[in-house]
């Protein structure tokens, strides 16, 4: 009984501390095997991308959504989503959003079983779908990214994109594809190797995924 409980307060225990992001020992433990990852880590890694890549990009109108404000939008009426985005979006001066979509239907929890990503180009008036496991979650990104072109005025006028990309041959690194994928985007729009969504190239992102668990498990631990 006394290991049991040892063993509870082990996974409890909190690893790391970074913006708003709190991490436990159970949080990290799914990056050392093969575990869907949940909102915490790809919250964090979000934020991480944000103050370490997104920061640098010159125009600096991109916005790394979390998994948390991802499903609430996805949950909300986009009349509403006003009192929630005009808070820290300018809707006349954004370029790129980035949200990490799930396949849950629970407007108070993230849960679900499938992560794709989902990007609204304002200056393409598109929504690009990446998504590691073709059509998982196709019908949910079309529905969100629909109220997103409300939530912009544009309506019927918004197009919806299912991008190629390479595609997970397993069933739980599809967190992963995400964070890798916006990643390698963040990176080649800091680089100017791309200027939109369309003309980037992500076929590279295979050099990324195969390391990427290890590689968050080692910046947490050096961030602790």
């Amino acid at each position: 009984m006394e290991q049991h409980k040892n063993s509870m307060s082990n996974d409890d225990k909190i690893v790391l501390s970074y913006y708003d992001c709190l991490i436990r020992q159970s949080d990290k433990n799914l990056l050392t095997g093969k575990y869907w990852l949940n909102d915490i880590i790809i919250g964090f890694y979000m934020e991480y991308l944000n103050n370490n890549i997104v920061s640098k990009i010159d125009d600096k109108k991109i916005v790394l959504a979390s998994p948390e404000l991802t499903q609430l939008l996805k949950m909300m009426e986009p009349s509403d989503y006003s009192t929630i985005l005009d808070s820290f979006i300018n809707k006349d001066n954004i370029n790129l959003i980035f949200f990490p979509l799930n396949d849950s239907d629970n407007c108070e929890e993230i849960g679900g079983s499938h992560w794709s990503l989902l990007i609204y180009s304002h200056n393409e008036n598109s929504c690009y779908h990446y998504d590691s496991c073709h059509g998982g979650n196709d019908d949910i990104a079309k529905k969100f990214s629909k109220k997103i072109f409300k939530y912009f005025s544009l309506n019927n006028n918004g197009i919806f994109i299912n991008a190629k990309c390479l595609q997970q041959k397993n069933a739980y690194d599809c967190g992963i594809f995400v964070l890798c994928f916006t990643e390698l985007i963040c990176q080649k729009l800091l680089t100017k190797q791309c200027d939109n969504i369309k003309d980037c190239d992500t076929s590279d992102v295979v050099n990324y995924v195969s390391s990427k668990r290890n590689d968050i498990n080692e910046l947490i631990e050096s961030l602790s």
